[in-house]
């Protein structure tokens, strides 16, 4: 733990141990100087429990004359993160989550994203609230749900349906599947 770090050399932290952790007010790298964590031989996260941790402390006792405190920042020097190769670093959700749900459905397949248990994952909100971080837990294939079937009808998105038309008339009868081509299809129950 520093207060300021001002990097003029080299500093590179050691990608074959587990839990580096560096925490600063605030972190320099000034003209000729180099910060590597990791490299592309040996990434950060290729060998199991190895990661390399920067915390930026809430404020710094000395407050730099021209930045201040709170950052991590290159002035001309060179600052190389190499990190665990990802196929994908964000995806979309393919289900709506509920407030408190514990499970996530995905657009892209975790695994072949690169994703594994005990990462963490950060869930932006699409609204005014905040956004979340978590932790993985599990990774397994979505099923589908079963639901019992009143009636059926299948067909192009139009307009003048709306959701009263379902078998039930509720609202949450209304599903909706893209089937793929150019157009929206749609499977009301």
């Amino acid at each position: 733990t520093v207060d300021g770090l001002k990097i003029r050399g080299f500093l590179k932290f050691d990608d074959e141990v587990a839990r580096v952790v560096l925490s600063v007010g605030w972190l320099l790298v000034e003209k000729g100087g180099v910060l590597q964590i990791g490299s592309p031989q040996s990434p950060i996260g290729k060998y199991p429990g190895v990661k390399a941790t920067i915390y930026i402390k809430r404020e710094a006792i000395n407050r730099h004359p021209v930045y201040g405190d709170r950052f991590l920042h290159g002035d001309g020097g060179t600052i190389e993160m190499f990190g665990k190769p990802l196929g994908r670093t964000w995806t979309l959700l393919s289900r709506s989550v509920a407030e408190g749900a514990r499970e996530l459905f995905l657009k892209h397949s975790p695994s072949d994203m690169g994703w594994s248990i005990g990462d963490q994952v950060g869930v932006a909100t699409t609204s005014r609230g905040e956004s979340t971080k978590h932790r993985i837990v599990d990774i397994r294939p979505a099923t589908e749900e079963l639901v019992p079937i009143v009636a059926t009808r299948a067909g192009a998105e139009e307009s003048h349906l709306p959701a009263a038309h379902a078998a039930d008339g509720n609202l949450a009868s209304l599903w909706s599947s893209y089937l793929g081509g150019q157009e929206d299809h749609w499977l009301q129950m």
